[in-house]
């Protein structure tokens, strides 16, 4: 059975207990380094574009550990390189869905997004799969639990906005617990849609 979303946010908070250091020390790094490749200058986008797939792929490989009460480590950030070329694509064709989405309606790029927002850590658990595989298996997994994530994006838009009220500080928070939480619906919706296999990060290393 599906869990409800604020027991997900309550798995997070307890997996997240006495980790925190840990958490906010590597997601200050992940902000760091993604703020600074999507800088105004035009050399800054281009590394951007280059570099935000691999990054995006240690953050989930390290946020799934946590989920799954694994070993993490600061390093796993980086482990997304060990695939450079899957995550560059995957990064590159879910700009242009999720951004063509957007451009023609803000609901069709909504849609896209949620449709698509479990491939980075589909591909931890499968790195063998191709850039349009790991896609199309996030969007196979998502049917039928899009409304379920969104309305758990509301919850996080929500501390986002109580965020803003700390000056940006309570970011450093917020980043990890809802990149932890992600992998606990991760979790949580691959169980509900096939047989329960003990996966592991290791598989990314």
């Amino acid at each position: 059975m599906v869990k409800e979303n604020v027991v997900l946010i309550r798995e997070t908070r307890d997996l997240l207990s006495g980790r925190w250091g840990l958490a906010v020390g590597v997601f200050f790094i992940y902000m760091i380094i993604i703020g600074a490749l999507n800088g105004t200058h035009e050399s800054g986008s281009l590394l951007w574009i280059l570099l935000a797939g691999p990054f995006s792929l240690g953050a989930a490989i390290f946020s799934l550990s946590l989920a799954r009460r694994q070993d993490a480590s600061a390093g796993q950030l980086f482990q997304g390189f060990n695939h450079f070329g899957t995550a560059f694509l995957v990064n590159i064709v879910l700009m242009v869905i999720i951004g063509v989405g957007f451009i023609l309606l803000v609901v069709p790029g909504v849609i896209f997004a949620l449709s698509y927002s479990l491939t980075y850590f589909i591909l931890v658990d499968h790195p063998e799969l191709k850039p349009m595989e790991a896609i199309r298996k996030s969007r196979m997994m998502m049917n039928g639990y899009k409304m379920k994530l969104f309305y758990l994006w509301l919850r996080f838009l929500g501390l986002a906005l109580l965020c803003v009220l700390t000056a940006g500080i309570g970011f450093l928070w917020l980043a990890p617990f809802v990149h932890v939480c992600m992998g606990r619906f991760y979790e949580d919706i691959q169980e509900n849609t096939q047989p329960a296999t003990n996966h592991t990060t290791s598989e990314m290393e």
